[in-house]
């Protein structure tokens, strides 16, 4: 016998003994597919050919250089796609005419790895106007980039002067998309979200920046949102600091009047119960119905602005209608756009009944009869989309949830 085969074998065979059991791989739905992609440079005549005779297909490309403190051009991009698809290669990324791919001690411009302020924020936004560069026609490239600009980045600054530029720049990329695609319903709910989303946490700053956006467009609105700022402008320090406070302890709600209106209806022993903060500490069965009627949410929002002075209350009460009728003005247009989200029509007709529900004494005349139109409009509207999508059945329940919404304005879905 061959020892060497003799001991191999037999080595094998203990090795055999004490693995574990083969486990079966498991199984995808469908095969993975990879692609070869090289990011190499200069994206040129030479390297595109050496690309393609090695399968190479898709790449991340550089327009030709122009040193780093120069941005790409829109044309720059178009040379360079053009460039590609000359040779059937597609460019799938482009690099940033800074931050390299080497050592960051070696970029001349590192800020956003670095986190260096001012320079930081200036490199990001060239980034996100390279974004929108190379695909204008993209509604989904304005969503992201005003999500990322109005809410990721500010949110990243404890101080408001770092957190206003951003959310101007998220509110001028949705505008900025809507100019360029203006029947894209998308980016009208993205201002509806933004406005109602933001105005949370900036009320006053968020109608400051849309009223030169809509001023021509609601004169009446605008009126109303001039005079809030002005009154903001004449408040004393003292109750400027309460304004600029109040977003930090609660909400602004949609619902206002009717959580006042609420509590006013309760006797003095139970609206003192609310409004103080021990109530939240009490156990369910001791909050009683108390508790359940108003939800640690709304004894917060009530808490919050009924500390305030009443001049700041009336410039709230105000701000929160106008960022109401500003939601409903930001999504009318989509009635008639299509393809379109039933989800915007449902948002339209909440936005008129909160707007008419927080409608300040005085004005019905101004806005009521709109508001009621333009709920006809949208429900009829909404009960024709749900109808193409889901069915009668989908129609009944579109109509069966909005007349819920709408049981304290009666009629008005008639």
């Amino acid at each position: 016998m061959n020892r060497r085969t003799f001991f191999q074998s037999s080595a094998a065979g203990a090795l055999a003994a004490h693995a574990p059991q083969p486990v079966e791989a498991a199984k995808w739905p469908k095969p993975i597919r990879f692609t070869l992609g090289c990011q190499s440079g200069p994206t040129d005549e030479r390297r595109l050919q050496f690309f393609k005779r090695h399968s190479v297909n898709n790449i991340n490309g550089y327009p030709a250089a122009k040193g780093e403190t120069v941005k790409y051009t829109v044309e720059d991009l178009q040379k360079l796609k053009d460039l590609c698809e000359r040779h059937q290669v597609k460019l799938d990324m482009i690099a940033p005419p800074y931050l390299a791919s080497s050592h960051i001690d070696r970029t001349r411009r590192p800020a956003i790895m670095t986190a260096d302020g001012e320079n930081r924020d200036r490199d990001i936004a060239e980034v996100q106007q390279l974004i929108r560069e190379m695909q204008p026609r993209n509604p989904a490239v304005y969503s992201y980039l005003s999500w990322n600009e109005g809410y990721n980045i500010p949110g990243q600054f404890p101080d408001r002067a770092r957190q206003l530029p951003w959310l101007a720049r998220g509110l001028q990329t949705i505008h900025e998309g809507q100019r360029e695609l203006p029947f894209d319903a998308s980016l009208r709910l993205e201002e509806w979200h933004f406005v109602f989303n933001r105005t949370r946490d900036f009320p006053l700053e968020v109608l400051r920046l849309e009223l030169e956006a809509w001023h021509e467009r609601e004169p009446a609105w605008a009126a109303v949102v001039k005079s809030i700022l002005a009154s903001q402008d004449a408040l004393t320090q003292a109750r400027r600091d309460q304004l600029d406070a109040f977003p930090d302890q609660a909400v602004l709600p949609a619902d206002l009047q009717d959580l006042l209106g609420s509590f006013d209806e309760l006797d003095a022993p139970a609206r003192a119960k609310l409004l103080d903060p021990a109530f939240d500490q009490l156990s369910e069965t001791e909050q009683g119905s108390l508790g359940t009627d108003f939800d640690l949410v709304a004894r917060q929002q009530l808490r919050a602005f009924l500390a305030l002075d009443r001049e700041v209350q009336v410039i709230v009460a105000l701000a929160n209608w106008a960022r109401l009728h500003l939601m409903c003005a930001a999504l009318e247009p989509v009635l008639n756009m299509k393809p379109r989200s039933l989800s915007a029509d449902a948002a339209l007709l909440n936005s008129y009944l909160y707007a008419q529900k927080n409608l300040p004494l005085g004005m019905e005349e101004a806005f009521t009869p709109r508001y009621r139109a333009g709920v006809k409009a949208a429900f009829a509207a909404g009960r024709a989309l749900a109808r193409a999508a889901y069915g009668e059945e989908g129609a009944e329940e579109f109509s069966v949830r909005m007349k819920e919404n709408f049981n304290s304005l009666p009629g008005w879905l008639e």
